[in-house]
C-alpha cells in the first residue's frame, strides 16, 4: 500500500477502535437496566453459562457485557459491527422459547451480524436471492470489508448467527394478513386481535396489566338472523398507564355468502380526541390488519345514538382498549 492508503487504514483502524470503545460503553450501561431480569431467566443463563465455558477453553482478549453476567470472546462470533451503533437490549429478550434463539439474539444484542452476511460468504453457499421473500431480503445482505472484519475466523456453516438452508423463503404464509417474522422466519407477527404461529387464532384471551382484573370475556361469535347483544368493559376507575394497556376481542362469523349488520348503542367512558386514552374499534376490511372505526365518545354515535355498521368481508372483529380507566362499549349484531 502507498503512504496515502497506509495513512487511511489506520485511520480506519482508529475509528473501529473508538466506535468498538463506544459500543462497550453502550453496552454496559443498557445492560445495567436489563440485568436483573435477564438473570433469572433459566435458558438465557444456560447459554451464558456454555458462553462462558466455551471462553474458558480459548482464552483471548476479553470484554464484559456488564456485571459480569458473561464474558465474549470476539473470535467466538462472526463479525463486529462496525458502524453506527443501534443497541437493542430487548433483542436478547425476544423470544426466549430455544436456547439458540437466545443465543441468536444475544449475539444481534452484541451487535453481530448472521454468518450468511459475511462478504466471503459466495465462497461457501449458493445464495438465491429470487426465494427470499423481500421483507427478509436485509438478514442476508452481504456486508464488505469496511463495514465488517472477520477475524480470519473461517466461515461456519454450524455457527448459531447463521439461517437454515430454507430460513425466510416465500412459503411461509400467514393467516389474516399476519407477514412473516424476519427474526425467525418460521412464525408470523399478528395483526392486533390474532394469535398462534401463523396468526390463525382469535385473541379471546386479553390481557390486562398487574392489578386489573381480565373479565372482559372476549369471544368467538356466529351470527344468525336474530338480534344478538355484546357488553364489553375493560379497565377501572384507578388504571392509567403511559406504557401499558388493557385489550379484549370478540370475532363474529356470519353464514357463508351473509353479511353482519352491526349496531353500535353505546361508547365510552373516556373521550378523547382521538381516542388515545381507549376506545372501541371495529374492523371489517378486508385487510385484517388495517385499522378500523374507533369509537369512545357518544358524539361519536353521531345524533341518532346509534352507528350502523355493515361487514360484508366475512367477519367482523370488535376490540376493546384502554389505557386509563374503563373502556366500555354495547353493540347488537345479526346477520342478512
Amino acid at each position: 500500500m502507498d503512504s496515502e492508503e497506509v495513512k487511511k487504514h489506520k485511520e480506519e483502524k482508529e475509528k473501529v477502535k473508538k466506535l468498538l470503545g463506544e459500543y462497550k460503553q453502550k453496552v454496559n450501561k443498557e445492560m445495567e437496566k436489563h440485568v436483573e431480569e435477564l438473570e433469572k431467566d433459566e435458558k438465557l443463563k444456560e447459554v451464558l453459562r456454555e458462553i462462558e465455558e466455551a471462553q474458558a477453553k480459548h482464552p483471548g482478549e476479553k470484554r464484559k457485557a456488564s456485571k459480569s453476567i458473561t464474558e465474549i470472546n470476539e473470535k467466538h462470533w462472526d463479525e463486529l459491527y462496525q458502524g453506527d451503533i443501534e443497541l437493542s437490549v430487548e433483542q436478547a429478550q425476544y423470544l426466549l422459547d430455544t436456547l439458540g434463539t437466545i443465543a441468536h439474539e444475544i449475539g444481534h444484542s452484541l451487535g453481530f451480524f448472521h454468518e450468511q452476511e459475511r462478504y466471503d460468504r459466495d465462497s461457501f453457499v449458493k445464495f438465491y436471492a429470487d426465494n427470499i421473500d423481500p421483507r427478509n431480503y436485509n438478514a442476508f445482505e452481504k456486508q464488505t470489508i469496511e463495514t465488517s472484519d472477520n477475524y480470519q475466523v473461517p466461515y461456519d456453516l454450524g455457527s448459531v448467527m447463521h439461517y437454515h438452508a430454507k430460513a425466510c423463503d416465500v412459503t411461509m404464509n400467514c393467516d389474516n394478513d399476519g407477514f412473516q417474522n424476519p427474526d425467525t422466519c418460521t412464525t408470523c407477527i399478528c395483526p392486533q386481535g390474532y394469535i398462534g404461529a401463523k396468526c390463525q387464532e382469535v385473541d379471546i384471551g386479553g390481557y390486562a396489566p398487574a392489578g386489573i382484573a381480565n373479565t372482559c370475556g372476549g369471544n368467538i361469535l356466529f351470527a344468525t338472523p336474530n338480534w344478538q347483544n355484546i357488553n364489553g368493559q375493560i379497565g377501572s376507575s384507578d388504571f392509567d398507564s403511559e406504557i401499558d394497556y388493557a385489550y379484549c376481542h370478540w370475532q363474529i362469523f356470519p353464514d357463508i355468502g351473509k353479511t353482519i349488520l352491526i349496531e353500535v348503542l353505546g361508547v365510552g367512558v373516556v373521550c378523547g380526541d382521538g381516542c388515545i386514552w381507549g376506545n372501541t374499534e371495529i374492523r371489517t376490511a378486508a385487510n385484517r390488519g388495517a385499522t378500523g372505526v374507533r369509537l369512545c365518545c357518544r358524539s361519536d354515535l353521531g345524533s341518532s345514538g346509534k352507528l350502523t355498521i355493515t361487514a360484508t368481508n366475512g367477519y367482523a372483529l370488535i376490540s376493546l382498549y384502554s389505557f386509563s380507566n374503563i373502556q366500555r362499549f354495547h353493540i347488537r349484531f345479526r346477520q342478512y
